[in-house]
């Protein structure tokens, strides 16, 4: 009965959303306008071109943001997605 779409979700949590060029070996937090809070899910538009990936990350308790430049930048585009 967890589900954070609508709101049976545990309070509390930390997380953030972090890149790797090195397979995993190391990694760096993500900033550019990101919360540091745990993301639901980050999604990559397939027919985005390379360098300039889109890319949309579901982040809990403040919205859906997006990203036309690889995720160096992001912005809030949870106005008019329903539940607030």
């Amino acid at each position: 009965m967890d589900n954070p779409i609508i709101g049976y979700h545990p309070q509390s949590g930390r997380g953030c959303i972090a890149l790797t060029g090195d397979f995993g070996f190391t990694w760096r937090k993500l900033e550019g306008g990101l919360p540091c809070s745990c993301a639901i899910s980050v999604i990559v538009d397939p027919s985005s071109p390379s360098g300039q990936r889109t890319l949309y990350a579901a982040i809990w308790d403040h919205g859906v943001y997006k990203s036309t430049d690889d995720g160096q930048t992001w912005v809030n585009k949870s106005k008019g997605l329903g539940a607030p």
